[in-house]
């Protein structure tokens, strides 16, 4: 039968420090430089329309990209209409519309929602 020994006991060692670097070698803070604000993405709007003629070509209309398709639920097509520019509004677009004889049917909402 073999007897069973302690094994010897470990050396405590003292944690080890860790020394800053001296200020030569520390890396310079980063200048505080601003921040570039992304541009802000124009809003493609999407709606269905009521047209005034059989005409289902997209009209051409300054300051907007406009796409169109014939199928909808309730009007003669949907109108997809992207701005030119950040500044434009529904509100503009809807104003524009009409003076074209186009009749949008309820709101102009944000592409992607439902």
């Amino acid at each position: 039968m073999t007897q069973h020994r302690p094994a010897a006991p470990t050396p405590v060692r003292p944690p080890r420090t860790v020394q800053p670097a001296p200020r030569a070698l520390r890396p310079a803070p980063p200048a505080a430089l601003p921040l570039p604000v992304p541009a802000a993405q124009p809003t493609t709007l999407i709606a269905e329309v009521v047209l005034p003629g059989r005409d289902l070509t997209a009209p051409a209309l300054p300051g907007w990209t406009l796409r169109l398709w014939p199928v909808a639920r309730l009007g003669d097509a949907t109108l997809e209409a992207r701005p030119d520019t950040p500044q434009a509004s529904a509100q503009d677009l809807r104003a524009a519309l009409a003076e074209l004889g186009i009749g949008v049917l309820g709101p102009l909402r944000p592409r992607g929602r439902t």
